[in-house]
């Protein structure tokens, strides 16, 4: 289990960007079923900024199910809820699946697919990141 703290940093254009660096504080946990199975989930609390410039909570909760495909690569099937854009309220489903390789002991490059699936419209999404370990 850890807490984690973090920035999302506004990019992109206006039409995809808030323009404001919303905080994060992520609780996250992991259980090792096997060798090769696990089960984790994050719970979220973090703030958005409505476009009258009014900051409101935006909670996000999910579970996943993990697996080692082959050496140290994994993958991952997971439920996520968050708040609906203009809301604080969790009511937007999403199913995500995707793949997370680490480089060396510190490094870790992730690659995902989401899709809505309830409280907004259907729309996929693809993402892809890179996480850095202090220690």
């Amino acid at each position: 289990a850890a807490l984690i703290g973090y920035v999302l940093l506004p990019v992109g254009s206006d039409a995809v960007s808030s323009g404001y660096a919303a905080p994060v504080a992520r609780f996250t946990w992991e259980i090792a079923m096997t060798d090769r199975f696990g089960l984790s989930g994050t719970a979220d609390l973090g703030a958005d900024r409505d476009d009258d410039d009014r900051v409101r909570p935006k909670p996000a909760a999910s579970v996943s199910l993990g697996a080692t495909v082959v050496r140290n690569l994994d993958a991952f099937v997971a439920v996520v809820t968050e708040a609906a854009a203009g809301g604080s309220k969790p009511d937007v489903w999403s199913m995500e699946g995707g793949c997370i390789l680490p480089l060396g002991t510190r490094t870790l490059i992730d690659v995902w697919v989401s899709r809505r699936v309830a409280g907004g419209p259907d729309t996929w999404f693809v993402g892809a990141g890179v996480v850095r370990r202090l220690r």
